[in-house]
């Protein structure tokens, strides 16, 4: 979302605070399904809920669970930028490995700091390159074609959206979600201004479809991290996954049909 906030000029608070239902949303569809194969499979039950059990669980994940709260919050209430968010939510994380759990080691930095500055260096090729890429885009025109063959086909922003869906879907089967975003930004960005999409909607829907393709072939990467982890193959996890994109697909479509679900709290928080 930042990537995507820094590359179309929208607000990052905006696409944070628009992210929170649809991951309810994602959250809650994703129970029910594991439910119903719960139902229909026959699993063994546990036993019955617990208050014990739940406030003690709890009591263990609040200081986790207030990450979120304190980066979003920061940046609503002004304290800091959503850049600088990034460093406090490192500093916040460190210090719970390091002195509250004690997880972590000073020996462990090391390790953890190289593989950052890999990732970095990464993400700052990318977007270097896409900056090339962009200005290629439009020195040829291309966005401001596709804008007028789109829109010869239809001008309903609904249905563009979910058009675009099942563009995102197929493209993040076969690239990882920051390159994907890099491209089709520029590209998107015209488009939803010609025909009247919120960019924030347009977002919040592009992170979610991209980041399903992460469980997706052939370049899933999740698949590839969930193998070394479990030792079950790639192909196994694949099939394994299948079902459980259903519900993610199904909350991607009501983004794109209903743009409420994301531009709510945005428009409630940050419009007053």
């Amino acid at each position: 979302m930042v990537i995507y906030g820094a590359l179309s000029g929208t607000s990052i608070l905006r696409l944070f605070l628009g992210g929170i239902i649809p991951g309810v949303l994602m959250g809650i569809s994703l129970m029910v399904f594991i439910w119903v194969i719960s139902l229909v499979k026959k699993f063994p039950r546990s036993e019955g809920f617990s208050l014990k059990e739940f406030v003690s669980s709890f009591r263990e994940a609040v200081l986790p669970l207030l990450a979120p709260i304190i980066i979003v919050g920061g940046i609503y209430l002004g304290i800091f930028t959503p850049t600088e968010a990034g460093a406090v939510a490192v500093a916040y994380s460190l210090f719970l490995g390091m002195v509250v759990y004690r997880e972590l080691h000073l020996r462990d930095l090391y390790a953890i700091f190289w593989g950052v500055m890999k990732d970095a260096a990464t993400v700052g090729i990318v977007l270097a390159a896409s900056t090339i890429y962009g200005w290629i885009l439009m020195h040829t025109r291309m966005p401001i074609i596709i804008v007028e063959k789109l829109m010869l086909l239809t001008q309903d922003p609904t249905i563009v959206m979910l058009i675009l869906l099942g563009v995102m879907l197929v493209l993040g089967m076969f690239l990882a979600a920051i390159p994907a975003i890099t491209i089709l930004v520029p590209i998107l960005i015209p488009l939803a201004a010609t025909i009247g999409i919120d960019t924030v909607q347009l977002g919040v829907l592009m992170v979610l479809t991209l980041t399903i393709g992460l469980l997706t072939p052939p370049v899933g990467v999740n698949l590839y991290m969930l193998n070394k982890v479990s030792g079950i193959s790639v192909e196994r996890l694949s099939v394994v996954l299948v079902p459980f994109l259903i519900p993610l697909i199904v909350v991607s479509v009501l983004i794109a049909v209903f743009p409420q679900i994301v531009l709510f709290l945005p428009n409630i928080l940050m419009n007053r």
